[in-house]
């Protein structure tokens, strides 16, 4: 409930599923995505996923991912420009900026 509230007031939702064999941070559709029951495993040189039979949610150390693919973009337009003639008419970026909700424990 709680999701498609926060959705329906333009949030983008972000936190901790599993993707590509690890936990990582990304957007999230439904309370189902999170890595409900799943923990990690990290050593020297080791990163495994392991299934739990408590079904917690955030058991599970900081993954190889970071919050800044989000809070700072890799790609950003700040502004574009129109040849009119001998000149250029410049028109500053009008996309509104994201606003994110993050979860972001983790209890080892």
């Amino acid at each position: 409930m709680l999701f498609e509230v926060l959705k329906a007031r333009g949030y983008r939702l972000v936190g901790p599923r599993i993707r590509d064999g690890a936990i990582v941070y990304d957007e999230l559709a439904s309370v189902d995505a999170l890595p409900a029951g799943w923990t990690d495993e990290q050593e020297g040189g080791k990163y495994r996923l392991r299934e739990r039979e408590d079904g917690a949610l955030f058991r599970y150390a900081v993954g190889p991912h970071s919050w800044k693919k989000f809070l700072f973009p890799p790609m950003m337009r700040l502004w574009s420009a129109k040849r009119t003639g001998n000149a250029f008419e410049l028109a500053p970026e009008q996309e509104e900026t994201p606003r994110y909700v993050v979860h972001r424990s983790s209890i080892v």
